[in-house]
């Protein structure tokens, strides 16, 4: 395995070694070379070192020569032990100083111990063989080693003499010249210096040595990056880095790769905030492979500290099968995941499991006469659709605009999917599904939360369900809802909240299903007057506070403040451009009654506040599609709705109020509420308005849209993608 190198360098304090370490790191960096900066006297990589160190420089703990000379070569054998691990794993470590600065302040400039030989000693015993690949001595001036020392210090009463400088100078150039290290002159021009010290430092680099095998011939930096390649794949240490080409310049952006574990890439995130040292240099010097260590540091920040926000630096991948549309609904209420749902275009109801079972789900805790009704009920709706299925399959193929002699096993498939659509309507919401779920460790958790925490026996089981599997899978994010009394407190507060809400609801409002109105209804709007929100618009360009500019713009024209709109909006070519944060101040809160089909499009929007949902009821009624009247199935469709609305009051007079849900159809409609900004207004409204969405969906959100325009009808004006051509009432023939 390649090796690093140790560079030390040396010289009397305000030189400029500073400087000269920092473009020096920076050189090594932009090869591609893994860097490590020590202050050997300040070294943070040891506890013990750093420890010993506190004791030298405290006051506090008076000691005699003997002892500080000692203790300063105790720190440094702990630091040179990091050092020598370091190198030996590919690290090339720039410190500086190292014993020289030893011997030429506590040998010659205080004469603190009078035989060299002794120090020698000392310092070799130490040291123990650890010598730098190349150590260079930086001399100047005294008058400008003062100089400098005057400039960078807070209180002159610090400033050293010119005698004691003399004496420290002579001794680093002493040395400097019995040991045959090189020597470079500090001058103002910091570039010389670095030329200079690159030049010596290049060699060194391409001096390419392994591990128990003699120095080989020089290298080129190329060729040392590639050969730093294969030690990483030797150590595994490439998994948490992104692959680089061996010439390629490497910039400030590092991947962690997907082929480590969750934990690993959480944990060297997590050691982000508590790094004294660039990142890369510390993944190669720690190897965050060690999962024990990583578990251990993620427990102790999110159980002990509670440190949330690490939970967003994992994220995972969940499927849920035969899970009814009642539990997805549950399930997609969380914000700021991702969902992926199994289209009812590609499922066949009318297929049978191995059990000869329809699709659907049985709460498990009905009585048995109640459970006997419930799927005698909901058979006899699934046997109703898979007869609808069959007509409706053979009527559009009878009416099809595809000539006969070009039917094929094409537009079988797409008037298959077109009935599916069709008659998802009287589907259950007890019929099974599968749901994806993506999302970070802290959105998981907040899933199973809620899940835990619902009324519904398919919702706690799911929710148990989920947490063992992430458990064996991420312990360390998990691990806390094993501490019972922290998540069952969660869980128990969620619940009574709920159960008190409900009890007053039902005390002091009354039940009414009647839909009065339009369906849409604007509940409220901010703000008031859309150009209030000229003040946002400017604040980012502006150096004056936010109250400032709104007394200045206060008195501004419509046309001057209409100017600056419009320049915010821009000149939008498509869809995708949608204008600054400014607008998201812009609110719009909307009370709804739609299909479950309609709702379930618009809910999965993350970007929305204030989302509620009523209980599902048949009593907001249902629409029947044109076509399934056209073909003659209006009655057997109204009969599945019957079905339902029986079923649903037979399930409430038994006490079973949440599992009546269950027998709703998809078709039924169902009140809610939601907020979004206009900025999500913008992309919700031009996306689902175009002649590609679903019909249900446009004839909605246009009434949404023009709401908007009511109230603020230059940002609705924007939305200039926005489709409100009417829609066709007649089904269009596409099979």
């Amino acid at each position: 395995m390649s090796r690093g190198k140790y560079i030390v360098i040396e010289g009397p304090d305000s030189i400029g070694k500073t400087n000269q370490i920092t473009l020096l790191a920076e050189k090594l960096k932009s090869a591609g070379l893994p860097i490590k900066i020590i202050k050997e006297s300040e070294n943070q990589n040891s506890i013990s070192a750093k420890a010993i160190s506190s004791i030298i420089n405290n006051p506090n703990y008076p000691m005699n020569n003997r002892t500080e000379v000692l203790l300063y070569n105790a720190a440094r054998s702990q630091s040179l032990e990091l050092i020598r691990k370091s190198v030996a794993n590919g690290i090339y470590c720039i410190c500086d100083q190292n014993y020289l600065t030893t011997l030429a302040i506590q040998y010659y400039g205080q004469n603190n111990t009078s035989d060299y030989n002794v120090i020698n000693q000392i310092i070799d015993f130490a040291v123990a063989g650890v010598e730098p690949d190349l150590t260079v001595v930086m001399d100047a001036a005294v008058n400008i080693m003062i100089e400098n020392h005057e400039i960078q210090s807070s209180n002159n009463s610090n400033n050293v003499s010119e005698e004691y400088l003399e004496k420290v100078r002579a001794g680093y150039l002493w040395e400097a010249n019995q040991r045959s290290y090189p020597i470079v002159f500090s001058t103002p021009d910091i570039e010389t210096a670095a030329n200079d010290i690159w030049n010596l430092v290049t060699p060194v680099i391409a001096r390419r040595e392994l591990s128990n095998i003699l120095a080989v011939e020089p290298a080129s930096i190329k060729e040392i990056i590639s050969e730093k390649l294969s030690t990483l794949e030797a150590t595994n240490v490439v998994d948490i880095l992104d692959e680089i080409e061996p010439d390629e310049q490497i910039g400030s952006v590092t991947l962690l790769s997907d082929k480590i574990s969750p934990i690993t890439r959480s944990a060297a995130m997590a050691r982000l905030s508590r790094l004294g040292e660039d990142f890369r240099t510390h993944i190669f010097n720690d190897k965050s492979g060690n999962i024990d260590k990583d578990e251990k540091l993620l427990q102790g920040l999110i159980n002990t500290l509670g440190d949330n926000s690490i939970k967003e630096s994992a994220s995972q991948h969940i499927i849920i099968e035969n899970a009814s549309h009642m539990l997805v609904k549950l399930i997609e209420a969380n914000r700021f995941t991702t969902y992926y749902e199994q289209p009812v275009k590609y499922i066949n109801y009318s297929a049978k499991d191995d059990l000869d079972h329809y699709k659907f789900y049985v709460p498990k805790n009905l009585n048995s006469n109640i459970k006997k009704t419930y799927t005698s009920k909901i058979n006899e709706i699934f046997k109703i659709y898979s007869e609808m299925f069959q007509e409706l399959t053979n009527y559009m193929k009878i009416n099809t605009m595809v000539p006969k002699s070009k039917q094929n096993q094409e537009l079988q498939d797409v008037i298959n999917n077109n009935v599916r659509m069709l008659l998802s309507s009287v589907l259950p919401i007890s019929c099974k599904t599968i749901v994806g779920i993506y999302g970070s460790t802290q959105a998981i958790e907040s899933i199973i939360t809620n899940l835990k925490s619902s009324t519904l026996i398919e919702a706690n089981n799911c929710g148990d369900e989920i947490l063992a599997k992430v458990r064996k899978s991420t312990p360390a994010f998990y691990e806390h809802l094993n501490l019972t009394k922290k998540s069952e407190a969660e869980i128990e507060y969620r619940v009574s909240n709920d159960q008190n809400i409900n009890e007053l609801a039902e005390i002091y409002l009354k039940d009414s299903y009647g839909v009065t109105g339009e369906p849409v209804i604007l509940t409220d709007y901010f703000p008031k007057n859309e150009l209030d929100l000229i003040p946002d618009m400017l604040y980012e360009n502006s150096s004056l506070p936010y109250n400032d500019i709104k007394v200045e713009t206060n008195e501004w024209s419509y046309k001057k403040k209409s100017e600056i709109f419009n320049a915010y909006m821009g000149d939008r070519v498509n869809l995708q451009l949608i204008p600054g944060r400014a607008i998201e101040k812009a609110h719009y809160s909307l009370d709804i009654v739609c299909d479950f089909s309609v709702f379930k499009e618009l809910q999965r929007h993350r970007i929305v506040e204030n989302l509620n949902i009523q209980e599902l009821t048949p009593r907001y009624g249902y629409e029947t599609p044109d076509l399934i009247d056209e073909a003659g199935l209006t009655d057997k469709y109204q009969e599945c709705f019957s079905i339902s609305l029986e079923l649903f009051s037979i399930l409430q007079g038994a006490g079973y109020n949440e599992e009546a849900q269950y027998a709703t159809l998809l078709g039924h409609k169902l009140r809610w509420q939601l907020t979004y900004n206009a900025r999500e207004a913008f992309h919700i409204h031009e996306l689902h308005t175009n002649p590609q969405s679903n019909p249900e969906t446009r004839k909605l959100v246009q009434k949404i849209h023009e709401k908007l325009l009511e109230v603020h009808p230059l940002i609705g004006g924007a939305m200039k993608f926005v489709n409100l051509e009417d829609i066709p009432t007649q089904p269009t023939r596409i099979y």
